[in-house]
């Protein structure tokens, strides 16, 4: 689907004006793209106790 030139330039100025949420949720993505596809067991495994201890942390 390609996108208008408006939809390009709204976007490019949406990632301009909030930098850091985009690259939150690029960092959130990215993680789940890990967890449920290009990790093994074994990274899934020590990703949950590192989850666990960040949890007991509040």
């Amino acid at each position: 689907m390609t996108q208008s030139k408006a939809q390009l330039e709204s976007s490019k100025k949406y990632k301009a004006k909030h930098r850091e949420r985009v690259k939150y949720l690029n960092k959130r993505s990215a993680a789940k793209t890990f967890i449920t596809t290009d990790g093994t067991i074994e990274d899934v495994k020590t990703l949950q106790e590192l989850i666990k201890k960040r949890l007991k942390e509040g």
